[in-house]
């Protein structure tokens, strides 16, 4: 019983705390706006076209539902419908004890051609490097001609704690106003009781799985979950084949990008995904025309090609670095650093940057559809520690462990002289 009055009051903290606006699901004609409250009272979105000068400036006026959690909070969805596409909005969303600024760029149609760049930013594992993690957030909020967000996993330590989620949710709250969040699911947010439910709810409300397609102007992503046992004919590989089906036979689409939190192709800790692995799924991805996939999970950078596929890890948020590099055939640079990615398309061209924590662009490269990978800053590789290196040190470490041990113990019961 002594601990119940410290339950009671981290239960109404977690009840009474704020999290969001943020943005899921972005199309040309509008997206989802998020926010948990601790109350189910209205919340209201007022936003317009931005500049003033260009096109109509009237306000559009949006309100909520409201769905209750787990935890005590209500997480209340603002469906946008009617903007115009490829149109920069900004406004103020309300609610009971509630007001923050938005902003919102609006997808492309997808059969538009876009003008000039079409930016967006990539990281992941985050998890429990908090201060890095709020380093990188600002850096990130202030670039400029951001679209949204691609993050590859692992937002949290342990997916069932309600903390974690409000940490979060406080850490990435600068860049989340202003940047749509495409996710995929890690690891750590499985750990714990209702862990994939609070992703769930907090990216995917209304999904029942959490593989995900979405098309921004002339760029599909397909965001796998790599936790699934994806069996041979299992629904998750159906679904992608499906997906990489259309894709191909859809002329709107210039590149195809698919993301996981552990993907295909790694040199780094935890290397290859091994039903991946199994299923050839890097060689059926290339086959397929996808044109990179991105993933995290091993907290490092690495750029690539093997079985004629691209592949980037950015598992550099801010969880604690990995330095093993089981150097693989086609790995083009490894860094272990804590950065994230600045991605771009314009017209037939994809550009990189991968960034570091002190704002210093480590790698810049590029490709057009198809070609190979050009670059103009390119990041070396770093040897790191192999696996069977790392062993032994290990062993060699438990052993003199357990030989100082045993001298103590040996000390205290030898017979005194």
């Amino acid at each position: 019983m002594r601990w119940l009055p410290l339950a009671l009051t981290l239960a109404a903290a977690t009840a009474s705390a704020q999290k969001g606006p943020w943005w899921v699901d972005v199309d040309p004609g509008g997206g989802r706006l998020l926010v948990e409250l601790p109350e189910a009272g209205e919340v209201a979105l007022r936003i317009a076209a931005t500049p003033p000068g260009e096109g109509a400036t009237e306000a559009q006026v949006f309100s909520s539902r409201a769905a209750a959690g787990p935890d005590g909070g209500w997480l209340h969805e603002v469906e946008v419908r009617g903007l115009r596409a490829d149109t920069l909005y900004e406004g103020r969303v309300t609610g009971p004890g509630f007001d923050r600024p938005v902003r919102l760029h609006t997808a492309p149609a997808a059969d538009t051609p876009v003008e000039g760049r079409l930016a967006f930013l990539v990281y992941g594992d985050n998890r429990t490097g908090h201060e890095v993690h709020r380093a990188l957030v600002a850096r990130m909020a202030g670039e400029p001609e951001v679209r949204f967000l691609v993050h590859t996993g692992d937002f949290v330590e342990v997916g069932g704690r309600p903390a974690d989620w409000q940490r979060y949710f406080d850490l990435a709250a600068p860049l989340l106003a202003k940047a749509p969040i495409y996710p995929t699911l890690g690891n750590h947010e499985l750990y714990g009781p209702g862990g994939q439910r609070r992703y769930q709810r907090y990216f995917a409300p209304g999904s029942r799985v959490a593989w995900r397609a979405w098309t921004h102007g002339p760029v599909r992503f397909l965001s796998l979950d790599s936790n699934d046992d994806l069996e041979a004919d299992g629904p998750q590989l159906r679904w992608l084949r499906a997906q990489l089906d259309a894709s191909r036979d859809d002329p709107s689409v210039r590149f195809l990008i698919v993301f996981a939190h552990q993907g295909p192709l790694s040199s780094g800790r935890h290397g290859d995904h091994p039903r991946m692995a199994a299923l050839g799924l890097a060689r059926e991805l290339s086959a397929a025309g996808v044109d990179l996939v991105l993933a995290g999970h091993d907290h490092m950078y690495e750029r690539g090609e093997a079985e004629g596929l691209k592949y980037v890890i950015t598992g550099g948020g801010g969880a604690p670095l990995y330095d093993t590099n089981r150097h693989r055939p086609g790995q083009q640079s490894f860094q272990v650093r804590h950065h994230y990615l600045r991605m771009a398309v314009e017209g037939e061209r994809l550009t990189l940057e991968a960034v570091g924590l002190d704002g210093e662009v480590f790698e810049r490269c590029g490709f057009v559809r198809g070609g190979p990978w050009e670059c103009d800053v390119r990041a070396s590789v770093e040897p790191g520690a192999p696996p069977e290196e790392r062993r032994l040190a290990y062993l060699g470490l438990s052993v003199l462990l357990a030989l100082l041990v045993g001298f103590y113990a040996w000390r205290r019961v030898r017979p005194s002289s």
